[in-house]
């Protein structure tokens, strides 16, 4: 079976950018902490 694809909130995904901006944090820190990969972070 195939597996089903993460749906994030537009508010998780607001909050990540929020995060990315602010530069406190590196991409793979923000990715770990929030359990996904950094790939959908540089989207």
């Amino acid at each position: 079976m195939s597996r089903k694809r993460t749906v994030y909130s537009a508010e998780f995904k607001s909050k990540l950018v929020l995060e990315v901006l602010k530069n406190e944090k590196t991409l793979q820190e923000i990715a770990s902490a929030n359990n996904i990969t950094p790939n959908y972070d540089s989207r």
